[in-house]
């Protein structure tokens, strides 16, 4: 089994209802030119895509980091939002939540200062303040139980890592109000 990470090459393509990123499994690597969806019917073209190794012993044999853009389009690599703010944060990496095997994620994100995750730390989710798109974090009923940590293949990568992060269930002490 592998893990398909897909990205926008440039999130100003995307509609509101389409996501920046989005997980797939599957049993083989994708390619470049390969049609995508991230969300809506508006089909997307895989770009260029990276493949991370496992560094141990891991069920998944691979995670694989697309680039899509719409069709036609041709963005330059240096323009793609991975690759105009590297600058910024050098050391980058990506991490996914997961529950279990084909199931799909409890949530994507990045670290900006290449730390592996802590286990035993509880998830967070976020309910709107009504400001924007600002929002207020919650604790989420999941805590990072054990990760398997994924090397680039490729020496030239924007990110310097995939984690996924096996998660468990935890029970949540009820609100108490003020």
């Amino acid at each position: 089994m592998e893990l398909i990470i897909h990205q926008m090459c440039d999130e100003d393509q995307m509609n509101p209802q389409e996501q920046p990123i989005r997980t797939q499994w599957a049993s083989e690597a994708p390619t470049a030119g390969q049609q995508i969806s991230m969300g809506s019917d508006r089909m997307f073209e895989i770009a260029h895509v990276y493949t991370f190794e496992p560094v141990g012993d891991s069920p998944i044999e691979a995670v694989h980091v697309t680039f899509s853009q719409l069709p036609g389009s041709d963005i330059e690599m240096s323009q793609w939002s991975c690759w105009k703010w590297k600058h910024l944060s050098p050391k980058e990496n990506l991490f996914v939540q997961m529950e279990g095997i084909g199931l799909p994620d409890l949530g994507c994100g990045m670290n900006l200062i290449d730390e592996p995750p802590q286990v035993g730390e509880q998830l967070y989710g976020g309910i709107p303040t009504g400001e924007g798109t600002k929002l207020h974090p919650v604790p989420a009923p999941w805590v990072i139980e054990a990760y398997d940590a994924y090397q680039p293949i490729d020496e030239v990568n924007p990110y310097t890592a995939v984690y996924l992060n096996w998660c468990k269930r935890v029970a949540m002490e009820p609100a108490i109000a003020a």
